[in-house]
């Protein structure tokens, strides 16, 4: 998938399933672009697409109950984006400006009756979590644990 040696050493593309089958790629390029694939299970998978304007650092990726793809993902320069896979949605940056981890692949996941859970973890080693649900928005963000030290994250059983 791609041209050779284009993908960044290191990060892990992520890859979720949705409730009807369908596919959902992201991965970040050595030169901090990221991009999306879909795809169904036994049908293929479509060009990749770009997203954002570059200096992306890590993403993860899930699928909502409504078949939509969610993006979370850290730029290099510690700010933390999350966007709905359709067309006419932006990027929207979530928590404060340059406080995360750039190097620590956020998480997210979706549960069956729309329900969101993301963990990230800060640049000072603080755990985060934070719930939403579709069509509702997001909770506050709830540190995990009262010390840092964290390095991975793993909202999903993905990993």
């Amino acid at each position: 998938m791609g041209q050779a040696g284009s993908w960044a050493p290191g990060e892990e593309p992520d890859i979720a399933a949705g409730p009807s089958g369908q596919l959902v790629l992201a991965v970040v390029k050595k030169d901090g672009r990221l991009f999306t694939r879909t795809g169904a299970i036994g049908s293929g998978w479509s060009d990749f697409h770009q997203q954002g304007s570059g200096g992306w650092a890590t993403a993860s990726i899930t699928v909502g109950s409504d078949g939509r793809y969610r993006l979370l993902a850290t730029k290099k320069s510690g700010d933390l984006y999350y966007r709905i896979g359709t067309p006419g949605y932006e990027f929207v940056r979530m928590g404060q400006a340059g406080s995360w981890a750039p190097g620590e692949e956020p998480d997210i996941a979706a549960g069956p009756s729309g329900q969101l859970v993301l963990a990230v973890v800060k640049k000072d080693g603080r755990l985060f979590t934070r719930t939403g649900a579709i069509g509702s928005g997001w909770n506050d963000f709830h540190q995990q644990g009262q010390t840092g030290g964290w390095s991975t994250t793993s909202a999903s059983s993905r990993h």
